[in-house]
């Protein structure tokens, strides 16, 4: 008796974790409509960030970079409302260290670019991209700042040509997704 148990455990905690067997959340009864407004402020929040960067970034891979890391700010911003993370204080803070991490990591990438040895130039950058990440990880910890979507910008500030004014614009556009975030806090339910 105890197989078909767990048998049976397996096949609901499987199925039902991995096939969409139940396709609608209890909560959209109930909350409907903060699904709809909350999934359409995010998504205007973006068309203005994408327009935006889009003006601003010098180079494809920056765009995306900025798109990505901002979009899944504004999606845990708007669907987990609740969540430690989307505070304005790690948003903001978070974005900062990163920002932070990548110039410093892209100033010693440069550093080593002077030895004039070409397997440390490619393998500089690839060191100093994992220590952008890693910096980014450890001061976001410790200062109580972690926001994950914003570690991937400390990457893509190595890896990637960027000047002033776009780091000025992610910031704006972070600011700006905090105080959404807080100006409609009360009318916001946790989607998930």
């Amino acid at each position: 008796m105890k197989e078909v148990t767990e048998s049976n455990s397996f096949k609901k905690d499987f199925i039902g974790g991995f096939i969409p067997v139940k396709f609608l959340d209890e909560k959209v009864r109930r909350h409907k409509w903060n699904f709809v407004w909350q999934s359409l402020i995010a998504g205007i929040y973006m068309f203005f960030v994408v327009l935006v960067l889009d003006h601003f970034a010098e180079t494809e891979i920056l765009r995306v970079i900025g798109y990505t890391s901002i979009g899944s700010s504004a999606f845990l911003a708007f669907a987990l409302h609740q969540s430690p993370v989307t505070g304005a204080r790690r948003m903001i803070g978070g974005y900062a260290i990163s920002i932070t991490m990548g110039i410093l990591c892209l100033v010693l990438a440069h550093g080593l670019n002077h030895f004039h040895v070409p397997m440390l130039n490619y393998h500089g950058l690839v060191i100093c991209s994992a220590l952008a990440i890693a910096g980014a990880m450890f001061f976001m910890a410790i200062m109580d700042m972690a926001h994950p979507p914003a570690a991937g910008l400390a990457v893509g500030l190595v890896l990637e040509q960027w000047s002033g004014p776009i780091l000025i614009i992610i910031m704006l556009a972070v600011i700006v997704l905090a105080l959404l975030k807080i100006l409609l806090r009360k009318k916001m339910v946790n989607l998930m």
